[in-house]
């Protein structure tokens, strides 16, 4: 939405800008505010969306994430379909902040949020918790398939290797489950 109101905002903008141009040139001096009122509305609406992102792993944040939550768990009662999350946590992260140092700290956290994404249907939300953890948003997933969806994970945690890192990144899962017709306090 950001970008499509910019856009529309911009093509109105240099319809406005060509008629007066060919019309009454000396309007023109009404552009500046007009331009600064169009830069404000799109530079808030991107400074929302970036509000919204962990700056490490391009994910989304908690606060999106929680966001998300209450709208999934609303839309799952309203359909009567089960809805998952899966919470992570890498194990040991602190060693390899300790021992390799923080930039490469960071890139585990990239590359698992990375490898994470590519094992999760478009339909999951994956989003940082905060330091070496993860949340994932499962719509329409029931407890099992949520479980099989962690253990997939895990099994690509172990086969991946970070370099340096000479061993594999591991994480344990915990998994909840939000069945059809369950109130908000199930989960």
């Amino acid at each position: 939405l950001p970008a499509l109101l910019s856009d529309s905002l911009l093509g109105v903008l240099g319809v406005l800008v060509a008629g007066l141009w060919l019309n009454t040139p000396l309007l023109l001096a009404l552009l500046p505010p007009l331009l600064l009122i169009v830069f404000r509305l799109t530079r808030t609406a991107h400074l929302a969306h970036l509000a919204e992102l962990d700056v490490k792993t391009g994910l989304h944040n908690y606060r999106h994430f929680e966001r998300a939550l209450e709208d999934e768990m609303a839309r799952s009662n309203r359909v009567g379909r089960p809805l998952a999350v899966l919470f992570a946590d890498l194990d040991h992260f602190k060693r390899i902040n300790d021992r390799h140092g923080h930039a490469v700290g960071d890139h585990v956290l990239l590359q698992t949020s990375n490898l994470m994404s590519s094992v999760l249907r478009k339909t999951d939300l994956v989003a940082r918790f905060g330091g070496e953890e993860f949340v994932i948003l499962m719509p329409e997933v029931g407890a099992v398939e949520a479980q099989a969806c962690a253990e997939r994970i895990r099994a690509a945690l172990e086969q991946e290797r970070v370099p340096p890192l000479t061993y594999p990144v591991t994480a344990s899962f915990g998994v909840a489950e939000l069945g059809p017709g369950e109130s908000e306090g199930s989960l």
